[in-house]
C-alpha cells in the first residue's frame, strides 16, 4: 500500500479508529518524530493528544480505560513492549490499542503481544523504511 503523504494515511486511521467505536480514549504519541502525524489523527478524531512519556513520569499517571498509542510507523514493534510493560503494571485494566498505518509481517506478532487490540492499514512482507510506503512526506 502506498500513501501520498501523511495526511492520507492519518485521515485513513482515523477512520479505522472511529470504525472500533471508543468511549472516551486517552491517545497518546510516543515520540516527538510521531507528533505531527498523532495530533492530525487527534484532530481528525477531535480528541486531545497526550505524551505517553510524559504521563509516565507523573506520580499516579492516569490511562483511563482505554488507551490509544498512535505512531506514523518510526517505532518498531519491540520499541512497545517498554511502554506496554510499564502501562500493564501501573493500570492492568487499561485497554491497549496501538494504532499504526502500516508494519512489517516479520513485527505482527511483536505488535499484537504488545497492545490488546491492534489498528493498522496494511501488513507488509517487504518492510525496510517507512518512506517507502509514501509519495511525498509530512
Amino acid at each position: 500500500m502506498i500513501f501520498k503523504n501523511y495526511s492520507e494515511s492519518a485521515q485513513l486511521l482515523s477512520v479505522k479508529i472511529l470504525e472500533e467505536e471508543y468511549t472516551s480514549p486517552t491517545l497518546v504519541y510516543l515520540t516527538e518524530e510521531s507528533f505531527d502525524f498523532a495530533m492530525e489523527v487527534a484532530t481528525r478524531l477531535r480528541l486531545r493528544l497526550s505524551s505517553l512519556v510524559k504521563i509516565l513520569q507523573e506520580t499516579s499517571p492516569n490511562f483511563g480505560r482505554q488507551l490509544i498509542m498512535v505512531d506514523s510507523g518510526i517505532i518498531r514493534g519491540n520499541e512497545y513492549t517498554q511502554y506496554s510493560d510499564k502501562i500493564r503494571k501501573i493500570s492492568p485494566e487499561t485497554n491497549l490499542t496501538i494504532a499504526v498505518p502500516v508494519i512489517p509481517q516479520s513485527e505482527e506478532t511483536v505488535f499484537k503481544s504488545n497492545c490488546d487490540r491492534l489498528i493498522t492499514l496494511a501488513v507488509e512482507p517487504l518492510f525496510f523504511s517507512i518512506d517507502q510506503f509514501y509519495q511525498t512526506s509530512l
